[in-house]
């Protein structure tokens, strides 16, 4: 029953991601970046098939932390579906949307700190960049692992043995998913940054949906 509860729990949550994210979709400018956006992410993921090394979580960040969590949230959404070709379908899905509404709303957070300036290649930006990805991607990882293995059935030992289990095999998938988000959005994210900002005025007359 807990299991069944848990996964109703993820399909809620992560169908008002979806409800919630799509309605930033205000315009054919934004429409094509979070299509652009989440077919990269998606392809860097189907061309480099390495455990914990993805671009889902950099490109989610950074799209937030420029044009909100909506709009990241909804780039992220795009990945994981162009994603499922050739990972597939099941549980963790879910909770693939619920932990990148999640991420979305991490980089909506630091946004706040940053510097707003199309500059994004100062001190501050870089300190606040790898904070951001460390705590997103840890997120991420305890959100998709934990919602996961809640959404079976028990198979020995309790709920909770089974969570602290996972999360201390998965352990050093964890670090190293942080260690690669946190330098691809280091290098990667301040030109990116720099360019979704100037195309922030673009998107519906300048006016960006948190």
């Amino acid at each position: 029953m807990t299991a069944l509860w848990t996964l109703l729990t993820g399909f809620v949550l992560a169908a008002g991601a979806w409800q919630w994210s799509t309605r930033s979709i205000d315009g054919s400018a934004r429409v094509a970046i979070v299509a652009v956006l989440g077919v990269t992410a998606a392809a860097f993921n189907i061309v480099v098939p390495i455990p914990s090394v993805e671009a889902t979580t950099t490109i989610v960040l950074c799209a937030s932390i420029a044009l909100g969590a909506r709009t990241g949230i909804a780039a992220g959404l795009v990945a994981i579906v162009a994603s499922s070709v050739t990972g597939g379908v099941g549980v963790w899905t879910i909770w693939q949307v619920v932990a990148v509404a999640v991420v979305g709303i991490v980089g909506a957070v630091a946004a706040r700190f940053a510097v707003r300036e199309l500059d994004w290649f100062t001190q501050r930006s870089a300190i606040v960049l790898v904070i951001a990805s460390v705590v997103a991607t840890s997120a991420y990882d305890v959100i998709t692992t934990v919602g996961s293995l809640a959404s079976y059935a028990p198979q020995g030992g309790t709920l909770t043995q089974r969570i602290v289990g996972a999360l201390l095999i998965g352990a050093m998938f964890t670090v190293t998913h942080v260690v690669f988000t946190t330098m691809f959005t280091v290098v990667g994210g301040p030109p990116l940054l720099h360019a979704l900002g100037r195309a922030r005025p673009r998107l519906a007359g300048g006016v960006v949906t948190a």
